[in-house]
């Protein structure tokens, strides 16, 4: 099951590289909070918080998990590992950052996964 989840969130990451912001999407549970320059609350929120990573000259977002954890049952799961970030600044300029991401998975009946808590720092 740990694997299954490093998967996902491979693929999760995967969607954003590809600016498939439909894939993205089916990730994320519809309860989901993601915690970043703000507080975003539900999928729909989500989607239009993270719509420049989409646009085709958007910043680029690449991550990978580096650890993987599942609680007691493997009803939740943690993800967390590095993040790097490349946009432009107010001028233009490109700028790079980097930090780690810590998301929590819930598993569904069926079995996949989808993310309901994601934090960067």
């Amino acid at each position: 099951m740990r694997e299954e989840l490093r998967q996902t969130e491979l693929d999760f990451a995967a969607s954003v590289r590809r600016r498939d912001v439909e894939a993205f999407k089916s990730f994320i549970a519809p309860d989901a909070v993601f915690v970043g320059e703000g507080v975003n609350r539900g999928r729909e929120a989500i989607v239009a918080a993270w719509a420049p990573f989409f646009a085709p000259d958007g910043p680029r977002l690449e991550w990978h998990p580096e650890v993987v954890e599942l609680a007691e049952g493997g009803a939740l799961g943690l993800t967390r590992g590095p993040y790097t970030f490349t946009g432009r600044d107010e001028n233009g300029a490109e700028r790079t950052s980097s930090g780690l991401f810590n998301s929590v998975w819930r598993r569904q009946p069926d079995g996949t996964w989808r993310i309901v808590f994601d934090a960067g720092c």
